[in-house]
């Protein structure tokens, strides 16, 4: 029996064409609901208090705010850490990377700071840890460092060191937030927004953001993405546009 080998190849290619291109996922927009400018010098990273109308941002300076949802300062930490990069908050406390210290310290609501812990990291002292988030998927705390090289480390609740994973998808890391069983990488220098599987850390989707130096991502509780700007010292919030 004789078979034609390019002609089954072809066909086949063709009949499966559809299933590949269903399976490519469809890019998300953002569309821009409004804007806030920041008093806050070098704002580096935005979390939402749980159960509150009030976000925690830090900035470059080591310095940890209360805000309104408008970005209004409310309160200031009395304590001051180094280079505040990364910030996270659950239930009742507040978490904060210290990127060039290699130290997570733990504040209350009222901004108190109640505990720390010592990270081991032997990167760059300015490429360490610049973001941090709760992986709800494997009850776990997430921290990527910033680049050379970008790498995903798990902790557990007492930020004792899991697992690390390698993080290839974009040029740096500028921060991380879970919304949903997906976790949002926010790129800095490459101005986007990566959608990873929080069990693999599979990439999934891919945003496009136009703001200049984007550091921090919030997402709120209805999907509303919120952005602030170290350099245009400002905070955005956003709404995906899935049409």
């Amino acid at each position: 029996m004789y078979i034609n080998f390019r002609v089954l190849f072809v066909t086949v290619f063709f009949v499966a064409l559809p299933f590949f291109a269903q399976s490519k996922p469809k890019p998300k927009k953002l569309v821009l609901l409004s804007k806030a400018d920041l008093s806050i010098k070098e704002p580096s990273d935005i979390c939402i208090l749980p159960n509150t109308n009030k976000y925690a941002i830090v900035s470059d300076n080591g310095l940890l705010f209360l805000t309104d949802t408008n970005g209004v300062v409310l309160k200031e930490a009395d304590f001051k850490g180094f280079d505040f990069e990364g910030v996270f908050a659950d239930e009742n406390k507040i978490y904060v990377s210290d990127e060039r210290s290699r130290i997570i310290y733990v504040f209350d609501y009222n901004l108190e700071k109640i505990n720390s812990h010592q990270l081991t990291y032997y990167g760059g002292r300015n490429s360490g840890f610049e973001s941090i988030t709760f992986n709800k998927n494997k009850n776990c705390f997430v921290l990527i460092t910033e680049k050379h090289p970008s790498i995903i480390f798990e902790y557990d609740k007492d930020f004792k060191e899991l697992k690390q994973y390698p993080y290839t998808f974009s040029s740096d890391v500028s921060s991380i937030t879970y919304h949903k069983e997906h976790l949002y990488v926010l790129c800095d220098e490459e101005k986007k927004i990566l959608v990873l599987n929080p069990n693999d850390y599979s990439l999934e989707n891919i945003i496009q953001l136009s703001d200049i130096n984007p550091e921090g991502i919030a997402i709120t509780e209805d999907g509303r993405i919120l952005i602030i700007s170290d350099d245009g010292q400002y905070l955005k919030k956003y709404s995906l546009d899935t049409k």
